[in-house]
């Protein structure tokens, strides 16, 4: 299996794209963003993990697949932002 190479994308074109993947997915332009609506919509299970941060000392991360997002427990149920 060869590695993953992140594509390489401007400081311009990661705004438009942004912009272009925000007009279709919240034409509404509701703030803050609803991003679990969203992602949960788009086919991706968000998955807590309690302790994340403190035994990996991450937040979350993204399965290779995009299928689901895994959060630390805490952050997901407590932190607004």
């Amino acid at each position: 299996m060869e590695p993953f190479k992140a594509p390489y994308f401007s400081p311009a074109e990661l705004c438009q794209r942004a912009s272009d993947f925000l007009a279709r997915r919240n034409p509404r332009t509701e703030i803050p963003v609803p991003i679990e609506h969203i992602v949960e919509r788009m086919g991706v299970d968000i998955v807590p993990v309690p302790e994340l941060m403190r035994t990996f000392s991450i937040d979350g991360w993204t399965t290779h697949d995009m299928k689901e997002i895994y959060v630390d427990e805490y952050v997901y149920d407590n932190v607004e932002n």
